[in-house]
């Protein structure tokens, strides 16, 4: 195939070619990384081996880019995105870059997924995980948004990823300003939160410090007053994958058995609720809450649940309870590392060893969240419903 007239030398034969034209600026996206690996996991996540990975994309790290906790704007929370993510949303390509998000893929740029999912996968390096586990996720986002080989055609990879860019991040501060505004509602704070007030919140809440601590050390949190201090001073560091007690049902850890609970307490619930479904559903705080407007699941068909999405929510709430005033990707100036936390998550669920037990937690999810959702069922040859069909079958 003769190298497209949009480059200006000759690729070698080696590189991923591409059937969609791209324009001669194009930076193609990088990932810095030690020992990561990515695999697809259940239920349309990608696992990554190496959680505290950073992103670079560009040239572009997103260990420094932020979001203000009072913006409704995107990652890096500049007016200029705002405004951007707000005309998209008219655009096809805007509902289904918020539903990936919300479903598959929080962080990577749309331009690494196009790349790779355009390119062929025979011609990259078996080594080159980064490659394989874009071009999984483009299989993905396809299936989202079937239109979108179309839109690239017709305009771009690089117009077509911007949209989709600007909406997410649209769409993903519009979600830190509702678990952030919405705290009060998702759980009885005492004393009572103020929506614009980030700095009692944290380790300098009572109740909020206890949920945020890493579940091996909430008994010497409940009783060592100088712990509590050295907590709140910044002393006494958390390690990211020492996962907090608001992650846990009931806020109770077993310490000889850490995975019981985990993922199941009824604020990552209700905040599902509200994100997912919708901020009005969260009043009926429950698996029959209805909201009164359209949300993500009716507007996306939406009737299961992924790994991805209990990792979205989990990570929206930890910023939701935290002291800290911008949401941030990586974990630079003693900021908390979202992005690490996120795919930390992720790991662990996606892990092989969790197996059995990783179904078990998202069945009981969908129990939580599409009550009245049904499992298909293949027709038993002996039921009346099985001899129908082979009933059918004979009269053909």
């Amino acid at each position: 195939m003769p190298p497209s007239r949009f480059h200006s030398k000759p690729k070698p034969s080696s590189s991923r070619r591409h059937a969609y034209p791209r324009r001669p600026s194009s930076r193609l996206p990088t990932r810095h990384t030690t020992a990561t690996s990515a695999t697809l996991s259940r239920s349309g996540s990608v696992r990554f081996s190496s959680p505290s990975s950073e992103l670079t994309w560009g040239g572009e790290s997103h260990g420094h880019a932020t979001a203000s906790a009072g913006s409704v704007a995107s990652l890096s929370g500049t007016d200029s995105e705002h405004e951007a993510g707000q005309k998209s949303k008219r655009d096809p390509l805007s509902r289904p870059a918020r539903h990936f998000a919300h479903t598959v893929e929080m962080w990577r740029r749309f331009e690494t997924i196009m790349d790779a999912g355009l390119g062929d996968p025979s011609d990259a390096d078996p080594d080159d995980t980064q490659f394989r586990t874009a071009w999984q996720q483009y299989k993905l986002l396809i299936e989202i948004c079937p239109r979108l080989t179309d839109e690239i055609q017709a305009r771009s990879i690089e117009e077509a990823s911007s949209i989709m860019e600007n909406a997410r991040a649209s769409g993903r501060g519009e979600d830190i300003k509702h678990v952030k505004d919405l705290m009060q509602s998702l759980r009885s704070f005492h004393p009572a939160l103020k929506a614009n007030d980030k700095e009692s919140r944290g380790f300098n809440h009572p109740q909020m410090g206890r949920l945020l601590v890493s579940a091996p050390k909430l008994q010497q949190w409940d009783e060592d007053e100088e712990f509590r201090w050295r907590v709140r001073e910044g002393i006494e560091i958390f390690r990211l994958q020492d996962f907090p007690v608001f992650l846990y049902e009931d806020d109770k850890v077993d310490p000889n058995n850490l995975l019981l609970g985990f993922l199941r307490s009824d604020i990552l619930v209700h905040a599902y609720h509200a994100i997912i479904i919708g901020p009005s559903a969260i009043e009926g705080r429950g698996p029959s809450a209805h909201a009164t407007k359209k949300g993500n699941v009716q507007l996306n068909n939406m009737n299961d649940i992924s790994i991805a999405s209990l990792s979205y929510i989990a990570t929206l709430v930890h910023f939701g309870l935290s002291s800290q005033g911008t949401f941030n990707v990586g974990g630079d100036l003693g900021r908390f590392n979202y992005l690490a936390f996120h795919r930390a998550i992720e790991d662990l669920l996606s892990h092989e060893r969790m197996g059995t037990r990783c179904e078990v937690l998202l069945r009981w999810w969908k129990g939580k969240i599409f009550p009245n959702a049904h499992e298909h069922v293949a027709p038993k040859g002996d039921t009346a419903y099985g001899q129908m069909l082979a009933q059918l079958e004979f009269s053909e």
